[in-house]
């Protein structure tokens, strides 16, 4: 661990005591191999096992105290990795008013993202309970998510693997697209889903259902308790007394579709669209 860093602009000082009785980040704050240099030119010089969080370009300032434990990236767009299974229970990610690229490394984060200005996108590692906000593009990985996304902004979701839970905002503003690439992403309970205003996006590669290759589904079936197409060439299927969402590769009427996403709303033909 690092030992105690003069306090910057007012907060508490990092390690020591002040930072070591909350354990933001385990092993030490800021575990780079380089100089770090803060917002008031200090350097501090600090080698550690298995560095917490790496600063590829940008700056961030951690700090803790009894009710805070937080991290804050610099104005002008950050590329940063953390390891998220050093992240404390409800701690906070800020970002700053330009493009920050957040990789997260290790399962687990529990707490609050909110990436503020610009075009931002974060990848995570797996199972981790997280509210986002003014998060562009966000992608999981291995394991179960489940994020509630707060706000208005205008984002996209990579489907990961797992049974994913997806809570939108219903903030006027806010738009949703939820991206599949492959069959072993599906299987998520969307909640908030509009209508119009957010879709779904599938990988033409993987998924049938746009023969004309024109980005539209090109046709949906649906009924009270339908979960597999009886309809040649008709691969998607909603089932209108629960608002699920099935893929039937085999369209035969045969067996159940594969479960897309659990709704609590409806979804239309338009909603459904295919990239390549």
């Amino acid at each position: 661990g690092m030992g105690g860093m003069p306090g910057m602009g007012g907060m508490p000082g990092m390690g020591g005591d002040d930072f070591g009785a909350v354990d933001f980040f385990s092993g030490g704050v800021f575990g780079v191999t380089d100089n770090y240099h803060d917002p008031y030119s200090h350097v501090y010089d600090y080698y550690d096992d298995a560095p917490d969080v790496v600063i590829t370009s940008g700056a961030a300032v951690a700090y803790s105290s009894a009710a805070v434990s937080s991290m804050v990236l610099s104005d002008g767009g950050n590329t940063i990795s953390i390891n998220t299974s050093h992240l404390i229970t409800n701690g906070t990610l800020f970002g700053g008013n330009g493009a920050d690229i957040v990789n997260m490394t290790g399962a687990g984060a529990t707490g609050t993202i909110d990436l503020k200005g610009g075009a931002d996108s974060i990848q995570l590692a797996g199972s981790n309970t997280l509210t986002v906000s003014n998060t562009e593009q966000i992608a999981g990985g291995s394991g179960v998510d489940n994020l509630t996304f707060t706000g208005s902004s205008t984002t996209v979701i990579g489907g990961s693997q797992g049974a994913d839970t997806y809570n939108l905002s219903s903030t006027a503003g806010a738009a949703y697209t939820i991206k599949y690439s492959a069959l072993n992403q599906l299987g998520d309970d969307i909640n908030g889903f509009i209508s119009g205003t957010d879709k779904f996006e599938f990988s033409r590669s993987v998924f049938l259902g746009d023969g004309d290759s024109n980005g539209g589904l090109d046709s949906l079936q649906f009924g009270s308790g339908v979960t597999s197409s009886s309809t040649d060439n008709t691969y998607w299927v909603r089932d209108s007394a629960t608002n699920n969402l099935y893929y039937d590769a085999d369209h035969s009427g045969d067996g159940t579709g594969v479960l897309v996403a659990d709704l609590n709303a409806t979804v239309a033909i338009g909603d459904i669209t295919f990239v390549a």
